[in-house]
């Protein structure tokens, strides 16, 4: 049987050591760091981190890694 789009499950788990920052991130968000950590101690978070599957480069969530 072919994978099809459907196959592939729409997130996974993987280990934050195994991400890696995108070193072009135009952001510099360090002084939010402290805010958002609280922020998702309170209420969780919704948004997972995104980061390619080849080579675990973020796309977004540095501020939440």
């Amino acid at each position: 049987m072919r994978n099809t789009i459907d196959d592939e499950p729409a997130a996974e788990w993987i280990p934050l050591a195994s991400l890696r920052p995108w070193a072009r991130n135009p952001r510099k968000n360090a002084e939010a760091i402290a805010s958002v950590a609280e922020s998702i101690r309170r209420f969780g978070f919704g948004a997972p981190i995104l980061a390619r599957r080849a080579d675990g480069e973020i796309i977004a969530g540095h501020t939440r890694l």
